[in-house]
Formats: C-alpha cells, structure tokens, sequence
C-alpha cells in the first residue's frame, strides 16, 4: 500500500507547527524595548537636524541683518561725510547734548529718567536727543515740489540740522478726511505731552526718527517778471520776499525770534492770494518749510552786534537794513561772571535761537543758569522738536476732488504732505550722540573728548564738559596767542566761558556748545605794551572751534521682539579756518 508524505506521522505532526511557525516568523513585530530605541533615535538625529538648521537659519538671518546694517552705515556715513567735509568756516556750529530729562528738573537722574524703547520693553537707561546744527557749502534745491513747472529754489549755501523730530497725534477724521492736523506753515505748538520720552505719541525711543532737514539761505532776488503768471495774479505777489522765494514760502529768519516778527506787516505772496487766506508766517518748526531769506552775512552780524536778546528784541523796531558795529564784541573781564547777561551770552542766545525749534528743557530755558537774561520766547514751545511724519500721512485726503479747491491749493496741500517726510534719516533711533575733541590727547595718548558723560550706557567712553574758569592751559592748547605785558608773556586760552556759558556738571540733563566767528573773551594787549622780538598780537582772534566731532548712533532691530540696539559711530575731521591753528 502506497503512502504518500503525509501519511508520515511525523510529517503530519511537524507540517501544521512548520506552517505555525512560518506564520510567527512573518507576522513577528517590535518589542516595545524595539520601539523605544527607534523613537530614541530618531528623535536625537531629529534634535540634530533641528539644531543644525536653526543654527543655519540664526547664522543666514545674523548675516542678513548684519549686511543691512552695514549698508545702513556706510549710507549713514556718506552723508555725514558729505556734510562735514562741505562744512562752512564763515559759518556757526551748534552741538546741543541732551538727556531725555522727563520731570523737567535739569539733571539727568539714571534711576528716573528711564524711556521706555517699546510697550513692551522698558529700557534700563535714559536716552540721549542731541543736536547738531552748522552752515555748508555746495548746491542746494528745495525740497518742495515746484509751485509752476521749472520754478524751484536754490542756493549754494544752507544750514543743515541733526536731530530727533516728533509727529504728530491722530485727531480723528474731520470734514476734509485729515487723520492728522494738516500741516501748516506757522506751526509750532509741537510740544507738551508730545516731546520726546513723555506719554504721547512720542513716548517710545523705539519709534523715533533722527532728521536731517536743511534749510537753503536764499535771498529774495528775482522780480515778478521772472516768473510766469498762472492764475493772472498781481504781479507784485509773484516777485520774492521775506516770506516767498521762488514762489515758494520762506523763513524771514532762522532765528526764531525774528521770523516771528518779521515782516512786520502782512506780504501778498503766491500762497497767501491762492491757497492761505489768512497772513502766515513761514517758520522751519512746522517741518514744510526748508527755505530762509535771510543771507549768511546777516546771521553773522546779528549773532556777534546786535545788542539785543531775542527775547527782548521789540516788535516792529527790527528792520532788515540793521548794520552791525564795526567795532569786534567787547572782552570778557575778570568781573564778568555767569548769570551777568555780557556779549557771550547774547551771542548764545542768537545761536541758541537759529535752532528749529526750542529744544532746551524747561529747566534751562526759564533760569539763569541756561542762557543768561534771554528769557523765554514762547514758552509754549520749550522741548519741542521740528515735526515730520514717517510717510504723508493724508496724501489722499490732500488730493480729494473738492470743487472748492483751486489747481494752486491742491499743488500746495500735496507739497506739504510730502514735505512732512522729506528729512526723515534714520528711523528707530533710539539715541544721537555728539562729543567733540580739539584735538588733545590725555596722558594715556587718548583723544580728549568734550561732552555729557554717557552716563549708564554699556561701553561709555569717557567724555567730559570743558573745565571753568581755568579753561585749556596745556601745551596742546587748541590755540595760543602770545601777546605781552613787559616783562611777561601770557597766552590766551579756551575757557567754558566761550563755548558753554557756564559751566556744564556732571548730572546736567543739558549742555549747548556754541562755537562762532570772533572770540569775545580775548582782551587784546594795551598799546603801551612791548612784544618780544619777532612776536605781534591783533585786536580779535577767532573762535575756537573744535577739530573733530564724534557721532554715536543707536538703532533697534522693529522685527527683533527683544529691541536689540544696533550701535554706529562714526569720527570727522572738521575743516580749519583761516586763524591759528592747534599745534
């Protein structure tokens, strides 16, 4: 009898567990000691390749971020360099240092004085809001779009200002669609809660703008048949003036006291017959008007012989045709002393008063400390900054069809606007820094640096005011005039008294550096003295100004939630005058 493989009682036995254990082998699965090292691993390698790219993203974003900053300073520098290098010796030099001095006490306080960069980050320091104002040479044009095709202002000498501006808040929508105030050109009641570090709109250092607004010194010269006449106006609106140049408004003044008064009657100009109809005056405060009639020769000669303060200048007595003494600024003698209103201190006052605005604190503007006898011009100013706005802020609210408007308002409200923007250079600046050096190096071979110290700020250099009354009397003075009395020889030195007034203090929420053309604190020689052989003296000697300014920026990231500080500086050598020089 045939048996075929499965009548095998073994095989028969061993086939099912065969076929049993083939299935096991096939269907066997992780163990859970298995599955803990897999998930293990490939959760290192994923910490890994996570760490890895982020490590990647950080290195391409820090490289990104540190390519525009560098292509932001090198921007940064080409223009102050521009600026600095066509810098005007028969001009001015202002450097105001400034705290954010926010309970108006006059000293800058670490603990009290804190601006917060962003809602959400309170900085552990106050913040700085210099200024810096001079003359410069080169070729200018206005801003401002033309008023007639063609027609547009220009000059090859204009005073450039650095500094912080302020905007302004959103009132609401009005009749006209404005957001904002719509811009004006007598506008200077841009202060109050609105200064810089205060609790309105410009409260966080985060969102400050650094300026730079340059206003063309152009004196009115053209005839009213040098324009075209486009709305067949009187001929007489169309020529220049004080307050219209190239048909364009102008400041009668850069000083604020003068371009208040000035002119003293109403001028019929362009702006005022076709879009104002009411009389304004022009003023740089307002941030849309970047042009002044008034020529450097005349700023000169209010600034070192008018013997007036601006406070004190009376309505209607100031004329255009003022000459100055021929005489140079009487000297400073040893009775004089701060808080005595002399020379020095009217000459402070009139270049204190060629700034934008009245940026002083309220603590210099209204004592005797700040500039002696000046009193207050408005005091509804002090602590304001010139206004601007990031972008036009009602572009389209100026352009709305509005069958009242003439072709000339419409031109003139969309010049405004864009003009509000047109001097912003640095936005998110939280602090502006300007030091000064004659040229001096310490005893360590380190370049003496004049100032208000740093106080609380990472990585302060040392910077110091300018001693009172010793002033310079090192070998490496910024100057030397040797003159004599018999038998001994003297030198003329800088002192505080020339450049700050008084003497600035360490804790000073504030100190204004004024630098001009005639030193008034030189008493030269009597007649009767002798010179030793070879030596001669001079009746004046110029100001000492300083040979070269230090410029500090600090700039936050808007997309880093932390509100990273990017810091930028940058040294200029300021051109030489004409007069002795530093050794």
């Amino acid at each position: 009898m045939q048996r075929s493989l499965t009548d095998n009682p073994k095989t028969e036995r061993s086939a099912p567990r065969a076929m049993a254990g083939g299935r096991r082998m096939r269907g066997r699965g992780f163990t859970i000691v298995e599955m803990l090292v897999g998930v293990g691993a490939v959760a290192i390698v994923s910490v890994g390749l996570a760490a890895i790219f982020d490590s990647v993203g950080k290195t391409v974003t820090g490289g990104r971020r540190l390519s525009v900053i560098n292509t932001y300073a090198g921007m940064v520098e080409t223009q102050l360099r521009r600026d600095f290098g066509g810098m005007s010796r028969d001009g001015f030099l202002i450097i105001r240092n400034q705290w954010v001095d926010r309970d108006g006490n006059g000293q800058y306080n670490p603990a009290t004085d804190i601006v917060q960069i962003t809602p959400d980050l309170i900085s552990n320091r106050g913040h700085r809001i210099d200024e810096l104002e001079f003359v410069i040479n080169g070729a200018f044009k206005t801003a401002r779009q033309p008023t007639v095709p063609g027609v547009q202002a220009e000059s090859n000498t204009a005073v450039v200002y650095y500094g912080h501006g302020q905007v302004q808040p959103i009132v609401g929508l009005n009749a006209q669609y404005y957001k904002k105030a719509p811009p004006v050109l007598d506008f200077r009641d841009n202060s109050g809660t609105n200064n810089l570090g205060m609790n309105g709109v410009n409260r966080y250092a985060g969102d400050w703008m650094l300026l730079r607004h340059q206003t063309l010194l152009a004196s009115p010269s053209a005839a009213a048949s040098d324009y075209q006449n486009p709305t067949g106006l009187n001929p007489m609106i169309l020529q220049d003036k004080m307050t219209q140049v190239a048909l364009q408004p102008a400041s009668s003044s850069i000083f604020r006291a003068l371009a208040y008064l000035l002119p003293a009657t109403p001028e019929q100009t362009f702006r005022t017959a076709e879009v104002d109809p009411s009389f304004v005056t022009p003023l740089r405060s307002s941030g849309v008007v970047d042009i002044s009639s008034q020529s450097l020769t005349e700023i000169r000669s209010i600034v070192n012989g008018l013997n007036e303060f601006p406070a004190t200048v009376p309505p209607l007595t100031y004329a255009r045709s003022f000459t100055p003494p021929t005489a140079p600024p009487p000297a400073i003698t040893a009775a004089m002393r701060p808080g005595t209103p002399e020379p020095i201190d009217r000459m402070h006052a009139w270049l204190s008063d060629a700034m934008p605005t009245d940026s002083r604190n309220q603590f210099v503007a209204t004592s005797v400390r700040g500039d002696a006898g000046t009193g207050v011009v408005d005091a509804g100013t002090i602590g304001s900054r010139l206004r601007y706005e990031p972008a036009p802020t009602d572009l389209l609210a100026a352009l709305r069809a509005d069958p009242s408007l003439t072709e000339a308002q419409v031109a003139a409200r969309r010049a405004d606007q864009l003009l509000l923007a047109s001097s912003n250079f640095i936005p998110h600046c939280t602090d502006f820094i300007v030091d000064w050096s004659f040229g001096q190096l310490d005893a360590g071979g380190s370049v003496v640096w004049f100032g208000l110290p740093w106080d609380g700020m990472a990585g302060a250099p040392a910077v110091a005011p300018l001693p009172y009354p010793q002033g310079l009397a090192t070998p490496a003075d910024y100057y030397r005039v040797r003159i004599s009395d018999s038998p001994t020889v003297v030198d003329h030195v800088v002192t505080a008294r020339l450049i700050y007034g008084v003497r600035p203090l360490p804790d000073d929420a504030e100190a204004s550096a004024y630098f001009g053309w005639v030193d008034p604190t030189f008493a030269p020689p009597p007649a009767s003295a002798t010179l030793p052989s070879g030596q001669t003296t001079t009746n004046v000697v110029p100001w000492a100004w300083p040979k070269m300014v230090r410029i500090t920026l600090k700039v936050v990231d808007p997309q880093d939630p932390a509100a990273t500080e990017n810091t930028l500086q940058f040294i200029f050598d300021l051109p030489k005058s004409a007069g002795p020089q530093a050794p």
